[in-house]
């Protein structure tokens, strides 16, 4: 599933500075020139030499139950990159990632399926990936569907920094097979249903019995009877 709406504005991305932090300033943009696949890539900028802890690029996700997430970088000043994911249950996960720094393309993939299972079987996380959460039921639990994904440009990282975001998409987990119950089945010629006769208003009465083939030879159906003549 893309996570880039090529109509719409910023590709349906939105920029913030990170208030909480104040002197940040930056900018996010759709950039024509620097193309990944053919496709316009998403331009964050940020300078903190006033002061200020990070800028971002966020988005919310629509309702999927992520598996894996991906996108592109070119990102040429830091080796490294924050990650931030808020839960169903509005807990912020928070992701600091290693990367090689390069000039060119590179492709992240975030597993994050596989990291809680990690954490939830206490065992470390693929590719150093540091962890941290709060707000919700801040546990460090995750609780799925994913409803909002920021990718950071933190302070820490670099004190000026330009990247380029491309192909952002998700691999959401498969739905479950669904699983249908026959309950006008009746193996063996026994009826696992039950006659109630309204006891709340008393005098009716009925029957419930099994009546074979029908509604066609082979079938058998439920014949329900009810007798109110008395009430």
């Amino acid at each position: 599933v893309s996570l880039m709406d090529p109509k719409a504005e910023n590709l349906g991305w939105v920029f913030g500075d990170g208030p909480e932090f104040p002197g940040a300033v930056g900018g996010l943009s759709v950039d024509e020139s620097v193309k990944r696949d053919g496709k316009p890539s998403l331009k964050l900028r940020a300078d903190f030499t006033k002061g200020g802890g990070y800028v971002q690029a966020g988005r919310k996700i629509p309702d999927l139950h992520v598996r894996e997430l991906s996108f592109w970088l070119k990102d040429p000043d830091s080796k490294g990159l924050t990650l931030r994911l808020i839960d169903d249950g509005g807990q912020v996960h928070q992701f600091k990632l290693s990367k090689p720094q390069a000039a060119d393309w590179q492709q992240v993939v975030f597993p994050l399926e596989q990291v809680f299972a990690k954490k939830a079987a206490s065992e470390p996380l693929p590719n150093g990936i540091q962890h941290e959460h709060w707000a919700g039921p801040n546990d460090g639990k995750w609780r799925g569907p994913a409803k909002m994904i920021y990718i950071l440009a933190s302070r820490r990282e670099a004190t000026t920094r330009t990247m380029w975001i491309g192909d952002v998409t998700v691999v959401p987990r498969p739905a479950p097979p669904k699983t249908v119950a026959r309950l006008d089945a009746f193996p063996g010629g026994e009826m696992d249903w039950d006659l109630s006769l309204g006891l709340e208003f008393a005098g009716a009465k009925g029957s419930l019995t099994l009546a074979k083939d029908s509604p066609e030879a082979g079938m058998s159906s439920l014949k329900l009877s009810g007798d109110f003549t008395e009430g």
